[in-house]
């Protein structure tokens, strides 16, 4: 899930689904006061990939599939690594 305002204010909700469970977090705090995420009513994170990589069992979220980046381009002529 793609988060475009990062701007989350205390009391929001976000919902989404891995590997066919779905998951809630609620947004604690603001930037003002100092942000904080719960997770499924649990645990509570100080950050959302936090959160998001305790649900993928200790995958960042930055090593989403989606991410990952293209291979890079081998000069012509050079041979492929062993």
């Amino acid at each position: 899930m793609v988060i475009t305002n990062r701007e989350l204010a205390a009391g929001t909700t976000l919902v989404g689904k891995y590997r066919g469970k779905q998951h809630t977090v609620l947004v604690l705090g603001d930037h003002e006061t100092g942000l904080g995420y719960e997770l499924d009513n649990e645990t509570i994170y100080k950050s959302l990939s936090a959160a998001g990589s305790a649900v993928m069992n200790g995958v960042s979220c930055g090593r989403c599939g989606s991410r990952r980046a293209a291979p890079k381009a081998r000069p012509a002529g050079s041979a492929a690594p062993a």
